[in-house]
């Protein structure tokens, strides 16, 4: 099964935050229940393990991946910008002491 999970895996066209916005609205249109109030987290959590779980429905998934040791964008890695330094860095979350991802190879996506 997880071999064909990887067979789906492919890479996307580049989304700016609008566009995610738009493709999580109409998920959240096609797969939640039409109400006046927000689902809530619980709704959102029975409705994606039902599609996990039975697997009667074909579903597109986008994510969104930041490739740590890549440069050039998002945050620095350089420890002498104070962004490089900043404890929400991306980039250097799984080098903080105490992270359990320290003990991860590098992995992209995790790492």
């Amino acid at each position: 099964a997880l071999s064909e999970a990887e067979d789906c895996i492919v890479a996307g066209r580049p989304m700016n935050l609008n566009g995610f916005k738009k493709v999580a609205k109409h998920a959240s249109d096609m797969f939640l229940p039409r109400t006046s109030a927000t689902p809530s987290v619980t709704d959102i959590e029975n409705e994606y393990w039902r599609l996990v779980l039975f697997g009667s429905e074909h579903v597109c998934v986008n994510a969104a991946s930041i490739d740590t040791e890549s440069g050039g964008y998002g945050f620095s890695k350089s420890r002498q910008d104070p962004f490089g330094r900043h404890p929400g860095n991306l980039k250097m979350l799984s080098s903080n002491p105490g992270n359990v991802l320290r003990s991860l190879s590098k992995v992209i996506g995790v790492t």
